[in-house]
C-alpha cells in the first residue's frame, strides 16, 4: 500500500526490481494549478530493497506456492517494463 492525496492505493511491485528505481503512478499526485480535474504523477522510491534477479524453477514455485498472486482490484496499470537501477518504470 502506497499513501496518496486520495488515500492508500495498491503499487503492484514488478518482479526482479532493484532499489533505487523510481515507479511512477500515473494521474495519482496532487491535482495541477489552474486545471482541477487534472493530476500530476506520483513517484514512488524504491530504496533498501534486494531480490534476486533470475529465480530457479524451484524456486519461483515456492515462491508462488507461499505468496499466490492476487487479482488486481481496482485502477489498472499500464506500461509496465523492465527498467535498470535508477531508471524510472511508468505504471
Amino acid at each position: 500500500m502506497v499513501p496518496t492525496v486520495e488515500g492508500s492505493k495498491v503499487l503492484k511491485i514488478p518482479q526482479g526490481i532493484q532499489g533505487g528505481t523510481k515507479l511512477i503512478m500515473k494521474d495519482m499526485g496532487v491535482p495541477i494549478l489552474n486545471y482541477p480535474n487534472r493530476r500530476g504523477d506520483q513517484v514512488v522510491h524504491v530504496n533498501h530493497l534486494e531480490t534476486p534477479k533470475k529465480l530457479s524453477k524451484e524456486e519461483k514455485n515456492s515462491s508462488e506456492a507461499l505468496y499466490p498472486r492476487r487479482e488486481s482490484r481496482g485502477r489498472s496499470q499500464r506500461g509496465e517494463e523492465p527498467c535498470r537501477k535508477g531508471k524510472s518504470l511508468r505504471i
